[in-house]
């Protein structure tokens, strides 16, 4: 195999989110849906900085890589999508919280859906970074 299609670490990404409004434009707009993934994709590969291969060697236009990457490669750049997917819901919670002030949102978010997604978001990229020191020793770098 010399390429890999995004729709693999799409499918990683997937199986690690549970987003209802993702899913649903995947059995309604799938063209729209490759859209969204693609965005958080694109977002993550610059974070991948442990990365031995040229990860700017692909085709957006066909949702795929022209290199081969392997399982760990897949894996870390899922991983890095889902803080990619958590940021926006972090930017739009922190206007909220910001706008009302802190004792009208803790009355109205008694979950505190933002300190919840941030701790959330920090944990995935401990993870990526995990994912990335070990994969950055396997290769020998």
């Amino acid at each position: 195999m010399t390429s890999t299609s995004y729709s693999d670490i799409f499918g990683l990404f997937l199986d690690k989110v549970n987003d209802y409004y993702i899913k649903n434009q995947l059995e309604n707009n799938p063209v729209f849906a490759d859209e969204i993934l693609l965005g958080y994709l694109r977002s993550a590969i610059p974070k991948f900085t442990y990365s031995t291969k040229n990860l700017s060697n692909r085709e957006d236009a066909l949702f795929q890589f022209n290199i081969c990457l392997s399982d760990m490669e897949k894996e870390i750049l899922a991983t890095l999508m889902i803080a990619e997917h958590l940021s926006p819901k972090i930017i739009s919670e922190d206007y909220v919280y910001n706008k009302i002030g802190s004792k009208d949102y803790n009355q109205h978010s008694p979950a505190n859906q933002l300190k919840q997604l941030l701790e959330l978001r920090k944990g995935i990229i401990d993870e990526a970074n995990l994912l990335m020191i070990e994969y950055y020793y396997r290769q020998g770098v």
